[in-house]
């Protein structure tokens, strides 16, 4: 509140980035404490004209503004952040209208990257390995799982029992366990169920669970 009496609102001055339709329905439910400073668009034709009342220039302009944030009214994010990142642009002050979809891009090339530096079963040497974690607790049955296993599974598959996680399950092509404690990274398999029954049928394949693994 000022001297006079009257509220004084703080306003956020933002920049948007795309003079489309996006940037259209932004616009109109903006708040009354936002000001838009100008609009960015790598369109040449409408660098130095209005659109909608607001100047737009060029993306390169942005090293001589203020603002608080710049908004990506647009669904290339990922080519605009990389951009507006090059001009100078702080992290924290770029904000995607998309912001869902382009975590979800992000996080689908986070995990590829990330596979590929994993060695695959094939690139593995000796029998395929499988792991069978243990919570040593009331309600994991995987001990018992692992003395049910066929012999002929035992003959084909690297099996043990392991009672970490860590440093048990990273290199193991599958692992199985009647109570889930993590999820394997990585290009292996975890399979988790409610009973040694259902662990055996997952890992090994309908036919092994021949006999009786009692849960």
């Amino acid at each position: 509140m000022n001297r006079t009496g009257e509220i004084e609102i703080s306003m956020t001055t933002i920049l948007v980035f795309g003079t489309g339709s996006s940037a259209a329905s932004f616009l109109a439910n903006l708040s009354e404490s936002v000001r838009v400073r100008a609009c960015l668009d790598n369109n040449r034709e409408r660098q130095g004209t209005q659109w909608q009342g607001i100047p737009v220039l060029s993306p390169g302009l942005v090293t001589e503004l203020t603002y608080d944030y710049v908004v990506i009214a647009s669904q290339f994010i990922a080519p605009i952040r990389e951009q507006l990142l090059h001009l100078g642009v702080p992290h924290e002050r770029i904000l995607p209208l998309y912001p869902v979809q382009y975590a979800q891009n992000l996080l689908h090339d986070y995990k590829s990257a990330l596979q590929s530096l994993y060695r695959s079963a094939s690139q593995r040497s000796g029998k395929p390995k499988i792991r069978l974690l243990t919570a040593n607790r009331s309600g994991c049955n995987a001990r018992a799982l692992y003395e049910y296993v066929p012999e002929e599974m035992r003959q084909r598959y690297d099996i043990a029992l392991i009672t970490d996680f860590a440093s048990g399950a990273t290199e193991a092509d599958c692992v199985g366990t009647t109570h889930r404690n993590g999820t394997l990274t990585g290009n292996g398999i975890n399979v988790s169920a409610s009973s040694c029954a259902g662990v055996l049928v997952c890992v090994f394949g309908p036919k092994s669970f021949a006999g009786s693994c009692r849960s």
